[in-house]
């Protein structure tokens, strides 16, 4: 298998045993696909690989991003970048909100997308 299909499912595997903002956030860079196929984010200190998996370092990414390392990219890609980092880095402290919080959150986003 080349990097480029190994390094999502390692993402996945290293996200499956993390807290759920954490795998929307990976979550969302597979679905996506774009960020997980392009070198300059590949191979940036963002993300993580060696012999036994990969994984996200969010902090990183996040420092990486507000410096312009990946502004050569369309607006909706930049976008999608930015979200999945807050989500990583736990931006908007969701992991600890609690069920009325979540429920109004999600509405919030909901009305937002539509």
């Amino acid at each position: 298998m080349s990097e480029s299909t190994t390094l999502p499912a390692e993402l996945l595997d290293w996200a499956s045993e993390q807290q759920p903002h954490r795998r929307a956030a990976v979550g969302l860079l597979v679905e996506h696909e774009h960020w997980l196929h392009r070198r300059d984010f590949i191979d940036s200190e963002a993300v993580y690989q060696d012999p036994d998996g990969a994984y996200l370092r969010f902090t990183r990414a996040r420092e990486l991003f507000d410096q312009g390392a990946f502004d050569a990219c369309s607006s909706s890609e930049r976008a999608v970048l930015d979200l999945a980092i807050a989500l990583g880095e736990d931006r908007y402290r969701i992991a600890g909100l609690g069920p009325a919080h979540r429920d109004m959150l999600r509405t919030a986003l909901t009305t937002a997308l539509d």
